[in-house]
């Protein structure tokens, strides 16, 4: 482990104090949704907003058994949104927004240290079969040798406004708490900015102000960021390949990125979409130089965007499809490497004191340390069976309300929370308990919203907030070196305060911010 006990137990003791001041459910007020006085007037904005979503895009291809027989369905219905922008403290954004080149950096780095990522793995590969795969790759391209030194990193980087009293004064105090940090395959970045737009005209509609919802431009960030790998590959006649997900309901997320890059490319940039199964037979990897290729027409493959897996369901030749990219000299986002350093178990080791310096040691670097330390929130591991992890795991199943319980798979899953959680840490083996992370629960501002759903009534819910921000960077692993380090845009994430569970999958919404 790369903690004693007597730390351990100081973060324990830590968490109990930051815990004493919650506050949970602090509601502020939304301006836009109190001037809505009627029914009729409700019916007339909604029905607004359901043009203006299909107008701009802001749609998904429906699930139903039929579309997803069709690879091109041609049935789409508008995305969950939210039916007016969300407040949010300007402070905060602006917080996510400084601290987000420096969160690149770091995990960047963390992908460049295959001790640091074995010894953080450690385990993992027991407890979870996916991990153990994606572990074992890690180290056999390791020992073979990575033949692409540049790396792309896609991210977003995803926070909640936590709420806390000041004992000093009691007064109400707003901090950035991070939730996790995506790498790869991030979503959403079409979604945002349309939302946005959908924001934009209902304020305007309402004779509202709109110049405190944030510019967005997501889309064009991430594609700037594959442009920029592009031309660093150095073959004008090199494709870019998007691995996806066949049927995926983030199809026209992708496309805007896809459409975004041919257009800052002036069209030199020629996109190939592959689903992990066409991988297998559409790829190929030239022995004697490691150039990944088209079968059909040899053509190099300059880089490759995942966004899709490694998934749990995933066929011998899935695997072999992605080992053969990992071996190759395209130049890839995610690598094995940078998917692993965006794990739980990673993002909780790096929580601990004195970590983040391990990776940023210079002086010039010490504010963007502490910068990027306020945004953590208490990770606690539970694979350890010593005194202070079982006292962690007794206070946790004696105030569950205090603790969230997060799985360690890539992508999430099902958190616990409550009595779920409680019942979750008294009956799970060592083993499973081994692939879980306890974190800090956090407790978000709340504010009213209409939450606009396909084919339903509008419901009025108290609701909260979770702020995404896009970057990208483009490294060097050989010296570490950074050739660029962007960020900009957001996606926003809305969900019924009373749900644990906040995808848009799982009943959240598309949203996006009204700054004060």
């Amino acid at each position: 482990m790369f903690i004693s006990n007597h730390l351990l137990f100081a973060f324990f003791v830590s968490a109990l104090q930051f815990h004493s001041n919650a506050n949970p459910n602090v509601s502020i007020s939304n301006p836009a949704v109190e001037a809505v006085k009627s029914s009729d007037q409700l019916a007339t904005l909604v029905e607004a907003a359901v043009d203006v979503a299909h107008e701009v895009g802001l749609i998904k291809r429906l699930s139903d058994d039929d579309s997803r027989k069709r690879r091109n369905s041609d049935v789409a219905s508008i995305q969950p949104i939210s039916l007016f922008p969300s407040p949010f403290p300007r402070s905060a954004y602006q917080q996510a927004m400084d601290v987000h080149t420096g969160m690149q950096k770091l995990y960047f780095l963390v992908s460049c240290d295959f001790d640091f990522l074995v010894k953080a793995t450690e385990g993992m590969d027991k407890s979870n079969n996916l991990y153990g795969r994606m572990i074992e790759m890690m180290k056999e391209i390791h020992r073979e040798g990575q033949r692409q030194p540049y790396t792309l990193f896609l991210t977003r980087s995803d926070y909640m406004v936590d709420s806390t009293t000041d004992e000093r004064d009691g007064q109400q105090r707003f901090g950035l708490k991070q939730v996790e940090m995506n790498i790869g395959s991030v979503v959403g970045s079409a979604m945002g900015p349309r939302t946005a737009e959908v924001h934009r005209r209902m304020l305007q509609r309402m004779r509202m102000d709109t110049s405190n919802v944030p510019e967005n431009r997501a889309f064009n960030t991430l594609a700037r960021g594959l442009f920029q790998a592009w031309l660093r590959f150095g073959d004008p006649n090199a494709v870019v390949v998007f691995a996806v997900l066949q049927g995926s309901m983030h199809r026209f997320d992708e496309r805007a990125i896809e459409y975004e890059l041919q257009r800052i490319s002036d069209w030199q940039v020629e996109v190939v979409r592959l689903s992990s199964k066409e991988a297998y037979s559409k790829l190929q990897l030239d022995p004697n130089d490691f150039t990944l290729r088209l079968t059909a027409d040899g053509r190099a493959v300059a880089v490759v965007y995942s966004r899709s897996g490694p998934l749990p369901e995933w066929t011998e030749e899935e695997w072999e499809a992605r080992k053969r990219i990992e071996r190759s000299t395209a130049i890839k986002t995610s690598t094995v490497f940078s998917a692993l350093s965006s794990s739980k178990r990673v993002q909780q080791l790096l929580a601990q004191p004195g970590m983040i310096e391990r990776f940023l040691p210079e002086p010039k670097d010490w504010q963007m340390v502490e910068a990027i330390r306020q945004t953590f929130v208490g990770l606690w591991g539970l694979e350890n069976e010593d005194k202070p992890t079982q006292k962690l795991i007794q206070h946790a199943i004696d105030n569950p309300h205090l603790y969230v319980l997060k799985p360690q798979n890539e992508g999430g899953g099902h958190n616990y929370f409550d009595d779920e959680l409680k019942e979750k840490l008294l009956q799970f083996t060592r083993e499973e308990r081994a692939a879980h992370t306890l974190m800090q629960r956090i407790w978000p501002v709340t504010a009213k919203n209409f939450l606009v759903r396909p084919m339903e009534e509008a419901v009025l819910d108290d609701t909260i907030v979770e702020l995404g921000m896009f970057g990208y960077l483009l490294g060097d692993k050989r010296d570490k070196s950074i050739v660029r380090n962007k960020q900009h845009g957001y996606l926003v994430r809305t969900k019924p305060a009373s749900s644990n569970e906040g995808g848009i999958s799982a009943g959240g919404v598309y949203d996006s911010l009204n700054l004060f």
